[in-house]
C-alpha cells in the first residue's frame, strides 16, 4: 500500500512512476483492484495528500466528518469509511466518560466482599491494590506457596487501570482509564498471561494528525516522506536522510526531551510532532523534562507501521477484567473491593504476615512531612456515534494522536476497531486530556522529583524491614509498561520467596531480556 501510494503520487506529479522492486510482483493485482475500484463509485481510494492544483484538498462525497470538523468544517462529527443505509444518519452523543457499578466488579468470580473479614482471620500476605502488580504477587503467593491472600482495593472493581467493561449505550467493551496494548519481548511473560485466559493476536498502529491529515506513528519512512515531500524508498535513503536533519546532542549526551528528540527526528518533526503534544501531555514544555522521557522514541528506517515491535502482542478476547479474574480465581485469595486499606489498617494490624503495598509511596508516607510528588492525571470524553452500522467505523485506526496546540486532547481510541468486540451498530471514540489534578498516572520525570523519590525510598528500604514490600508504579513512582509490570512484580516474588525460605531455589530462572526504565509510550504516544 505504501509503494503504490508513492506511485500515484509521482503519476500525479507528472514524474515518472517507480515502485519499490518487492512490489513489481504485484503490479498485475494492483492494476485490476484499481480498474474496479475506478468502476464503483460508492467506493473511493482517498490519498493522504490528493490536493488541488490551487493547494486545497479535494475530497470524495463521502469524506471525513472528523476532518471536516478538525479543518472549521462544522456540522457532524465524522463520517464512517464504510456506506451507510442512504438517508441513515448517526447521532452523535458527547460525555464524560463513566461507568457507574451497582456494587462491585470481580469480573465475575461472585466472591469480592465489600468489607473486611471480622477476627480471628488472619493471612499470610496482604496486598493493597487489585491491579496488574497486586494480582500477580497474590496469585503467586497462592498458587505456588499455597499461602492464604487478602487482597485491599480502593475501587470497586479489580484490574486496575486495566479495567473495562461493556458500555451500555453501545454494547461496545471500553477501558475506564484509557486504552491498554498489550506487547512483550519477554517469553516468561508472554508465558504468564496466556494461562489465565483467550488472547487474540493484534498489531496495534496509530497515526498522527497533522496540518489537516493523517500520518504513520511513529515516524517511519512514509511519514518522512509525507512531511518532507521526499521519495524515500529503503533503510539506507532513510537513515541518510534522518542523518541529515538530526541535531546530535554534545560529548556529555542530551540532557532534556527537547534534545532528544530534535536528536532523533529533527528540528521539523519535532515541532510538528512532538513538542505540542510534550506540552500538553506533561504540562512544561520538553526542555524542563528528563531525556529519558523521550530518550526511546521509535523512528523507522522502513515502511512498518505498527506502532510497536515486540514478538508478542494480543489483546485478551474477554477483555482485560475478566484476564484478571483468572489470576485471583484461586480460593486462597480473598478479595475486598470498595475499601480504603488507610481505613481498615488499624482493624488488620497483627493479621497479615507480609504487607504488599502497590499504592502511591508518598501517601503511605503521608505523615514523613516530606512533599508530595506530582502526577499527570488524564480526563475522558467519550463520543457515542449512534446508528452508523455494524461495518461503520468513527476514525482510519485504532488510535490518533494530535500533537497540535489547537486540539485541547491528546489523542482518540476507538474500541470498536479492537479484536475481541461484541457486534455493534454503533461506535464509540474516547477522547484524553491531560492535567495535574485527579487519579494519578504518570509520574513526572524531572530533578525535583527524583531527588523527593529518592528520600521515600529510604523510608520504604526501613519498611521492608517490618514485612512491607513497595511494588509497581505507583509505589516505586516509575511507569511501566504492562508487560515491565508483571515482569517487576514476578522478579520481586522470586526474590521475597528466596529471603523468606534461605537457599530455596527461585521459583523459575529467567534470563533479563530487556531493560527496563523509559517505557516506549513514555510520551503517552500508546
Amino acid at each position: 500500500t505504501a509503494c503504490l501510494s508513492r506511485a500515484l503520487r509521482r503519476h500525479q506529479g507528472s514524474r515518472e512512476v517507480a515502485l519499490h522492486p518487492f512490489s513489481s510482483m504485484l503490479v498485475p493485482s494492483i492494476a485490476a483492484l484499481l480498474s474496479s475500484v475506478a468502476s464503483t463509485p460508492a467506493a473511493g481510494v482517498v490519498l493522504a495528500d490528493d490536493r488541488s492544483p490551487a493547494g486545497e484538498r479535494r475530497l470524495p462525497e463521502r469524506r471525513h466528518l472528523h476532518e471536516r470538523s478538525m479543518r472549521g468544517g462544522g456540522g457532524t462529527l465524522f463520517q464512517r469509511f464504510f456506506p451507510r443505509t442512504p438517508g441513515e444518519q448517526p447521532e452523535v452523543i458527547s460525555s464524560p466518560l463513566e461507568h457507574a457499578l451497582p456494587n462491585v466488579d470481580d469480573g465475575g468470580l461472585g466472591k469480592a466482599y465489600t468489607s473486611v473479614p471480622e477476627p480471628p482471620r488472619k493471612w499470610d500476605v496482604c496486598v493493597v491494590g487489585a491491579g496488574l502488580s497486586g494480582g500477580v504477587i497474590a496469585e503467586r503467593y497462592a498458587t505456588l506457596r499455597k499461602q492464604s491472600v487478602l487482597i485491599v482495593e480502593k475501587r470497586r472493581h479489580i484490574a486496575g487501570n486495566c479495567y473495562d467493561f461493556l458500555d451500555d449505550q453501545t454494547g461496545l467493551r471500553l477501558n475506564l482509564y484509557g486504552p491498554h496494548n498489550f506487547h512483550t519481548k519477554l517469553t516468561n511473560v508472554w508465558d504468564y498471561v496466556k494461562r489465565f485466559g483467550r488472547w487474540a493476536h493484534y498489531y496495534h498502529k496509530k497515526l498522527a494528525w497533522s496540518e489537516g491529515r493523517f500520518v504513520p506513528f511513529p515516524l517511519n519512512t512514509e511519514t518522512l516522506n509525507t512531511i518532507y515531500d521526499q521519495h524515500l524508498m529503503g533503510a539506507n535513503e532513510t537513515a541518510a536522510f534522518l542523518a541529515k536533519i538530526a541535531e546530535p546532542c554534545g560529548p556529555g549526551g542530551c540532557s532534556n526531551s527537547e534534545q532528544q528528540s530534535v536528536a532523533s527526528v529533527g528540528r521539523a518533526a519535532y515541532n510538528q510532532f512532538y513538542r505540542g503534544y510534550t506540552l500538553k501531555q506533561w504540562g512544561v514544555d520538553p526542555s524542563q523534562l528528563d531525556a529519558l522521557v523521550t530518550g526511546r522514541i521509535s523512528v523507522r528506517s522502513d515502511f512498518d507501521n505498527r506502532y510497536f515491535t515486540d514478538r508478542y502482542q494480543s489483546q485478551p478476547r474477554d477483555g482485560y477484567t475478566r484476564w484478571m479474574a483468572g489470576i485471583l480465581s484461586d480460593p486462597l485469595i480473598d478479595l475486598v473491593l470498595g475499601v480504603d486499606w488507610f481505613d481498615v489498617q488499624q482493624r488488620l494490624a497483627g493479621r497479615c504476615g507480609k504487607l504488599i503495598f502497590t499504592g502511591p509511596i508518598d501517601h503511605y508516607f503521608a505523615d514523613s512531612g516530606l512533599p508530595k510528588l506530582t502526577y499527570r492525571s488524564l480526563r475522558f470524553e467519550k463520543l457515542a456515534v449512534l446508528n452508523i452500522g455494524e461495518h461503520g467505523y468513527y476514525q482510519p485506526g485504532t488510535s490518533v494522536n494530535y500533537p497540535e496546540m489547537a486540539v485541547p486532547f491528546t489523542r482518540s481510541t476507538e474500541y470498536k476497531h479492537y479484536p475481541g468486540q461484541p457486534r455493534s451498530n454503533h461506535t464509540v471514540v474516547v477522547r484524553e486530556t491531560s492535567g495535574a489534578d485527579g487519579e494519578p498516572y504518570y509520574p513526572v520525570p524531572n530533578p525535583r522529583n527524583h531527588a523527593l523519590y529518592a528520600k521515600y525510598k529510604a523510608l520504604a528500604d526501613k519498611e521492608a524491614l517490618k514485612g512491607v514490600h513497595f511494588v509497581g508504579r505507583l509505589a516505586n513512582y516509575k511507569y511501566f509498561n504492562m508487560d515491565q509490570a508483571i515482569d517487576n512484580a514476578l522478579r520481586i516474588f522470586d526474590g521475597l520467596d528466596r529471603d523468606s525460605a534461605p537457599g530455596r531455589p527461585p521459583v523459575k530462572k529467567r534470563k533479563k531480556e530487556h531493560k527496563g526504565g523509559a517505557h516506549e509510550d513514555a510520551l503517552h504516544f500508546d
